[in-house]
């Protein structure tokens, strides 16, 4: 089973080990030690595959330590996201490209299968992806002691701002913001997610002139903020002590940073504008750090494990359309319109290639022969 990006890419796959192939013929047999989970890995076990393929490069011997935000268990790992040199499936970020997951089987490194919980579904496992990107950005924002229990926001509520959202409920946010131009998403992140509060940005008048320079634009910015905090009952000197924007489009970085209060962090992991105009003078005044994100690096078996918990509010609900593999060419056109045919919101889109949920496990069945 595959899962559907917003940018007609492909995330990795939730898998079943069916065949061995010759390299690791014997390992498999006997099980397979993945460092550093030391997980053991045989044909029909579920895994799901991590989208890339890391080159010899320095980051593949930085290391870095980081306090799991869940259980608190160390998690040391290379920051092998910043290596040049690495490839990800269906990005054409770099040459040679990797081909993207939407084929029924793959040959995938073994050290970048990790096992789906028991307790996890296929169609759970295959948000691991977009949640190893919150998850990342949460450790890079230390957001368990940013201070506890902080007050968050989350602009855009798509699949990866909703999971925001979840995840900063489930590490105990005091609050959680949900804003978005569209109030169906809205909606959904009050709904189903569980979000405290939510605020629709309007949309301007038919006819309202565009910005005249940058200086207007990021004052639009920030009378929107001024304004979000207002009808959220929130201080004009106060506001959040973190800050995800999850759009990467310029304005919503600029009230990003207008909406954090003195001495927090913004979070910028939407990737939109290449080279836009902030307010630096609003975020270096009052000591407002401002985060990079860029994919995620040692995050996969904690998102697994988070996915399979039960503890992220509205993940269930997250997949709304469901499309067999012949039918890709229209999951990729009901994603870009980001409404059904029935005019129901589109959340994520799941690509199915088989029915994984009846895959055997281990010892029930001969696995299939393949060609």
């Amino acid at each position: 089973m595959l899962n559907a990006h917003k940018r007609i890419a492909a995330s990795p796959s939730s898998l079943t080990i069916y065949r061995k192939f010759e390299h690791v013929q014997d390992q498999l047999r006997n099980g397979i030690t993945t460092n550093p989970e030391e997980h053991r890995l045989a044909v029909f076990d579920k895994v799901q595959a991590m989208p890339l393929e890391t080159l010899a490069c320095q980051w593949k011997r930085r290391w870095h330590n980081n306090t799991s935000l869940a259980n608190g268990a160390s998690t040391k790992g290379p920051r092998y996201n910043l290596c040049e040199n690495m490839r990800f499936c269906s990005s054409a970020k770099t040459f040679p490209h990797l081909d993207g997951t939407l084929q029924g089987r793959m040959n995938h490194p073994v050290e970048l299968l990790h096992p789906i919980p028991d307790s996890c579904s296929y169609e759970a496992a295959a948000l691991a992806e977009p949640l190893a990107v919150v998850l990342h950005a949460c450790r890079r924002a230390n957001f368990t002691s940013t201070p506890p229990n902080p007050r968050g926001c989350v602009i855009g509520s798509g699949a990866v701002g909703l999971l925001a959202c979840s995840l900063s409920i489930a590490l105990g946010a005091s609050s959680v913001t949900a804003i978005d131009i569209d109030s169906t998403k809205l909606d959904f992140a009050k709904n189903a997610v569980g979000v405290n509060n939510t605020w629709q940005v309007p949309i301007p008048p038919k006819g309202t002139p565009p910005p005249k320079d940058k200086e207007e634009a990021t004052q639009r910015s920030k009378d929107l903020a001024n304004a979000a905090m207002a009808d959220l009952g929130i201080a004009p000197n106060d506001g959040f002590d973190i800050v995800f924007e999850c759009t990467g489009v310029e304005s919503c970085i600029q009230m990003a940073i207008f909406l954090a209060r003195p001495g927090s962090r913004v979070v910028l992991v939407g990737m939109g504008t290449p080279i836009g105009t902030l307010p630096i003078s609003s975020f270096a005044l009052r000591e407002v750090d401002i985060i990079g994100v860029f994919r995620y690096a040692n995050c996969y078996p904690e998102a697994l494990r988070l996915l399979g918990s039960g503890k992220l509010r509205g993940v269930e609900k997250m997949v709304t359309h469901r499309f067999p593999l012949e039918q890709t060419e229209r999951a990729f056109e009901t994603l870009r319109r980001g409404r059904g045919e029935n005019g129901e919101l589109v959340v994520k889109v799941m690509v199915n290639v088989t029915s994984p949920e009846s895959a055997p496990r281990v010892g029930t069945m001969a696995p299939p022969e393949l060609a």
